[in-house]
């Protein structure tokens, strides 16, 4: 399989899992930050890490690293994973 096969695969992975996360045409969009979060997480599944939610009660906080970083990485540290996390444990990732 090349590279370009390899890429287009993975995309089509991708849209599985988002597409159905879509609202219809009159619902309210997806996040753009749920959507990076989403890629980011499937992303570093197919490196064989895994995903993993930390959900602290004290704090009221998600504190694993996947969630950190895309806070990090968006520079919006109120992100919450928990719309992404449905989606990604609804079973569609390969």
């Amino acid at each position: 399989m090349s590279k370009g096969q390899k890429g287009l695969q993975v995309s089509a992975g991708i849209l599985q899992l988002i597409l159905p996360g879509m609202p219809c045409p009159n619902g309210r969009q997806m996040a753009l930050a749920t959507g990076i979060h989403i890629m980011f997480t499937y992303g570093l599944a197919l490196y064989g890490k895994p995903r993993a939610y930390t959900y602290k009660d004290l704090t009221r906080k998600y504190s694993d690293p996947q969630t950190e970083g895309t806070r990090l990485a968006l520079l919006n540290p109120a992100f919450l994973p928990a719309y992404s996390r449905r989606l990604l444990t609804g079973g569609t990732l390969p």
